[in-house]
């Protein structure tokens, strides 16, 4: 499958040359990519060997085999037939826990998440039926992770139907339209969702599981979560419960929605970071959610205690700073997770796009370029020196599930904020040429995804807000401004920049960060690799010359020396903490 999936690529890609790939043998491919998709996920069959072939299509997220399987559940009999088969298969007994696979988890995962399955849940309406097929999943789980947690001569004694209840106050309104609405069932049903789902997060929150079962199974609890039914339940904040927040939920056709805890209580430095976590760890499904989320968020930034503000003693000053640098940390990993490809949000099949550095293949063609490109083939065990040396060596073996300084080569970033453009254009005046400029552009699907995020109204909104924030607390002085906001700020600014699809965005930080390099009170207890980064980056996307760039002395660096420290200060000379690969931060 592999072998034809590499052979259906290149004749696809080959543009002119198409004509030299025998398109019998491109059809071939697609058949049999059909034939495989059908037999892994046909209902009479029964084999176990069925999510063995799942998980191998799970492998390749990005692959034309899976592309095939998106749309596996568009039958409902088929639907029908793995919804409770993966239901089936996570309800072990006690004493078979060690026969658990990880391929099969990884299997379950990879079918709960497609659309053609959301899909089909959807289309049932919050029936009953499906509603218990999707607790059924949940409770499943909770139970297989309690065996795995215990000791094995501990397991026999397991209560199977114990799940531990959190008494809370929950109103429900009935937004289905339906005459046979069953408010005692889904009462009940809620009441269960919310204890399940609350138990499975606080496993993995606080890591409690350990061993070769812990990250598929919570790659699973994510995609279990993300289930219409579960998906706003599982953002409820238990704290804020325990606050006495009165709750009422509505239910609509497809889904449970529930309202954003009240600002009042996301005050509570506690409260707040326990809600951040929860609508970081698995993601939002619905733009929706991302706006409500964002807004809340903002309502804690607003009471912010600025200048004059911080004298005042009759205000719980530390408790505030800490509640709007969690904030903060919630709306970057909000944002960054809008660039998630192929789907927004999407924390379990999709995956953050690393472009890597461009290097000339004039430099790989030259005597030094090809030793370093051996040298760095002979280091990494890798037969192609000349592709190895166009990828970044810190992002070698990365999966995209968190996103780190430099994860846009300066390449991607002129080509975002339409510094390529102007290139071009500035070649046709001088040249009188249109036809014979050189053109540089990424034409490959993940970078048109970049251009269409960046590009985004709602994440263009959102993101100019934060920033007009940040812009409000500098003007009142660096000075002024606490530590443990300032950091959460300098980070912030580093990682969302890369969002950037306008120059004066880029001058703005430029700007702000040489103040912060200049302020030599602050040298020793704030992150200034994160002001270093961020002024080389400005400087290596703008171009910046005497008037701008002057960080020490007559000293001034060039494009090329500022590209070179972007590379070196990313290769991991800087300490990196970013919110999406250490968003747990948040349990602290």
């Amino acid at each position: 499958a592999e072998e034809l999936e590499n052979m259906k690529l290149a004749a696809m890609n080959c543009g002119d040359l198409y004509s030299g790939y025998s398109v019998v043998s491109v059809q071939k491919a697609q058949n049999l990519f059909s034939v495989w998709v059908s037999l892994a996920f046909d209902p009479t069959l029964r084999s176990p060997l069925q999510l063995l072939a799942q998980s191998i299509i799970a492998k390749r997220p990005s692959g034309m085999l899976c592309e095939t399987a998106a749309s596996w559940a568009s039958n409902v009999d088929v639907f029908q037939h793995w919804m409770k088969r993966y239901a089936d298969y996570l309800f072990v007994e006690p004493s078979c826990c060690s026969e658990v696979d990880g391929c099969c988890i990884d299997a379950i995962t990879f079918g709960i998440s497609q659309q053609s399955f959301i899909a089909a849940i959807e289309a049932a309406q919050n029936s009953r039926t499906i509603v218990e097929e999707q607790l059924a999943l949940a409770v499943n789980l909770s139970r297989l992770i309690d065996l795995l947690r215990m000791k094995p001569s501990c397991r026999l004694d397991h209560d199977r139907s114990s799940i531990e209840k959190f008494k809370w106050k929950v109103f429900i309104h009935d937004r289905t339209g339906r005459k046979d609405f069953d408010l005692g069932f889904f009462t009940d049903a809620i009441q269960t969702a919310f204890d399940v789902v609350l138990k499975v997060q606080e496993v993995f929150r606080k890591r409690l599981l350990k061993g070769r079962l812990s990250e598929p199974l919570e790659r699973l609890a994510k995609a279990v979560t993300r289930l219409s039914f579960l998906n706003d339940i599982s953002c409820i904040p238990r704290l804020a419960l325990l606050c006495e927040w009165r709750v009422e939920l509505e239910v609509h056709q497809t889904s449970i929605s529930v309202p954003t805890v009240n600002i009042h209580y996301l005050t509570n430095v506690d409260v707040l970071k326990e809600f951040t976590w929860r609508i970081s760890w698995a993601g939002w499904n619905r733009r929706a959610n991302f706006d409500n989320f964002s807004m809340s968020l903002f309502g804690v930034l607003s009471s912010t205690p600025t200048g004059s503000e911080l004298c005042n003693s009759s205000l719980n000053l530390p408790e505030q700073i800490m509640a709007s640098a969690a904030a903060v940390d919630g709306l970057t990993n909000l944002l960054l997770e809008s660039l998630l490809y192929a789907e927004h949000g999407n924390v379990v099949t999709s995956r953050f796009i690393a472009k890597h550095r461009d290097t000339p293949s004039e430099f790989l063609s030259s005597a030094y370029g090809q030793r370093m490109c051996m040298l760095k083939a002979i280091l990494l065990g890798d037969p192609d020196p000349a592709s190895i040396y166009r990828r970044n060596l810190e992002f070698l073996g990365d999966i995209g599930k968190t996103y780190r300084l430099g994860q846009l080569s300066v390449h991607a970033v002129w080509n975002m904020t339409g510094v390529l453009d102007q290139e071009r254009n500035l070649y046709r005046g001088i040249s009188g040429q249109a036809n014979d400029s050189p053109k540089r552009a990424m034409a490959s699907s993940d970078s048109s995804y970049l251009l269409e995020s960046g590009h985004d109204s709602t994440n263009e909104s959102c993101l100019r807000m934060l920033f007009d924030t940040y812009s409000h607390w500098f003007r009142v002085g660096i000075d002024a401004l606490p530590l443990p906001l300032l950091c959460a700020t300098v980070k912030s600014m580093a990682l969302l920049s890369d969002l950037f699809t306008d120059l004066d965005q880029y001058k703005f930080v430029f700007g702000h960060m040489k103040t912060l390099f200049n302020a030599r009170s602050h040298l020793e207890n704030f992150d200034l690799g994160s002001v270093i980064y961020s002024l080389m980056k400005c400087v290596a996307v703008l171009g910046i010359v005497s008037q701008y760039c002057v960080c020490s002395g007559n000293t001034f660096f060039t494009l090329h020396i500022l590209n070179a420290c972007v590379f070196i200060k990313t290769s991991g000379l800087i300490a990196e903490k970013n919110p999406l690969s250490e968003r747990r931060l948040v349990e602290k």
